[in-house]
């Protein structure tokens, strides 16, 4: 009975040293994080800068669009605000 305790003590004390080895992954976990926030801002600065561009209000929402949807919505609006196919391809261009 004493070897078997001894054994489970033994492997106890392996899996404590294995744990205690092991990588954090907190850090990659908080700059994977970061970086997911940073990608997310600069999606919405980019639908903000389109609604500027063509004269439209951003709406929530829009920079959860992927870019062809985004551009085909803001074009709606566009349109529906009065601009010309001229207008909007100017600032889409620009």
């Amino acid at each position: 009975m004493d070897a078997g305790l001894q054994q489970t003590d033994a492997k106890c004390e392996q899996m404590a040293q294995e744990n205690a080895n092991m990588p954090d992954f907190s850090a990659l976990t908080n700059a994977f994080g970061s970086l997911h926030s940073m990608g997310q801002s600069a999606k919405g600065r980019q639908a903000k800068n389109l609604a500027a561009k063509l004269g439209v209000e951003f709406q929530d929402g829009d920079d959860k669009l992927g870019p062809n949807d985004l551009s085909a919505v803001m074009v709606q609006r566009a349109q529906q605000a009065g601009k010309t196919e001229a207008e909007i391809q100017a600032a889409l261009a620009g």
